[in-house]
């Protein structure tokens, strides 16, 4: 099983905490320990520990695959795909289906758990879509909801 990366903002200070300073995460006391490095020269000189109680985070969780610029792609990203924009959420969805059998269009209602794209420049009823990890490979991220909540405004 592969290790499960996450990364944090920090709502009270608007800034992103990167998994590599992303210490420790206490589920049971709903806590994360962070650090900020400090260099001179190119070298390390020191360091800030931090501690953040989940309210005052997004926790985001990473989804183990990378962008076409391998950059990893993380909950609340925003990927741009031939002109079409998602948000990356993680939770239960229902997503629609649509099949041709004898000459009719037939839709069906799925219900999923796990990682999806909420499309926000396409029309309805076609916003939501299971993560399809294949073809999310060849997206660009483009942002996220956090650092560049304009991106996420529909455009349709």
């Amino acid at each position: 099983m592969k290790n499960l990366k996450f990364r944090a903002w920090i709502k009270p200070e608007k800034r992103m905490i990167e998994t590599y300073n992303l210490l420790d995460i206490d589920f049971e006391n709903e806590v994360i320990m962070t650090q900020k490095v400090y260099f001179e020269n190119g070298l390390p000189v020191d360091r800030d520990l931090d501690n953040f109680v989940f309210e005052e985070i997004e926790l985001m969780q990473s989804t183990g695959i990378s962008d076409k610029n391998d950059r990893e792609i993380f909950e609340g990203d925003i990927l741009e795909i031939q002109d079409v924009k998602m948000i990356v959420k993680f939770g239960s969805y229902k997503y629609l289906e649509s099949s041709k059998n004898n000459g009719h269009l037939f839709g069906v209602l799925y219900d999923g758990l796990g990682f999806y794209v909420e499309c926000i420049n396409v029309a309805e009823p076609d916003t939501i879509s299971p993560f399809e990890p294949e073809t999310l490979k060849n997206s660009q991220i483009i942002g996220n909801i956090y650092e560049n909540p304009e991106l996420k405004e529909r455009t349709s």
